[in-house]
């Protein structure tokens, strides 16, 4: 059986509840293809392996329109916006809303990651969607999350979607709504 592995980000803390969102990336079978694609376009872009908010904005923004119209990102790609400060809470509720869409069965196992969870609350988030009705999942913290190129997919679109909704840069705003629209990023 096939195993779905989530990777996951967000974005919003700082803002003390008034802008919160949750990315995440589904990758099923294409995950070497996915790697070997980021890491080129992070190298034609000249963003490399930064994060989103160490990268200039003119890299960023040239990755970002890279990533997006790649076919193999399309439907992929799942956000959730909030407010409030729950974060753990609705990180885990994103987390749940993403593997329920997504997987096809329910014994099938998914491997979860999510940026900077320490081992205490990897154990407490797995506990946490087990309790909501999300079985078979494993979920880890991600420490280094300039060494995870996934991870830094996640935290490249959660900080294009802060500038887009948050921040409301209007280059932003106008591909986020594109690409919504052609559900390459869907909301959930």
């Amino acid at each position: 059986m096939q195993k779905i592995y989530c990777f996951v980000d967000e974005s919003g803390q700082d803002t003390l509840g008034s802008f919160f969102v949750v990315v995440t990336l589904v990758v099923k079978n294409n995950k070497d293809e996915m790697k070997i694609l980021v890491e080129e376009l992070e190298n034609k872009t000249g963003k490399n392996n930064t994060k989103w908010n160490k990268s200039l904005h003119s890299k960023r923004m040239n990755f970002i329109n890279k990533l997006f119209e790649n076919k193999g990102i399309k439907g992929n790609l799942f956000y959730t916006q909030n407010q409030g400060i729950g974060y753990d809470s609705f990180t885990i509720l994103s987390i749940a809303k993403v593997v329920s869409k997504i997987r096809s069965k329910q014994n099938q196992k998914v491997a979860i990651y999510v940026d900077g969870l320490t081992k205490t609350k990897a154990t407490n988030y797995g506990s946490e969607l087990r309790k909501i009705g999300v079985k078979n999942c494993k979920v880890k913290g991600v420490r280094k999350d300039e060494n995870n190129v996934y991870i830094r997919i996640v935290d490249s679109v959660a900080g294009f979607i802060r500038l887009a909704l948050y921040k409301k840069d209007a280059d932003c705003k106008k591909i986020f709504n594109s690409v919504t629209r052609a559900k390459i990023l869907v909301e959930i």
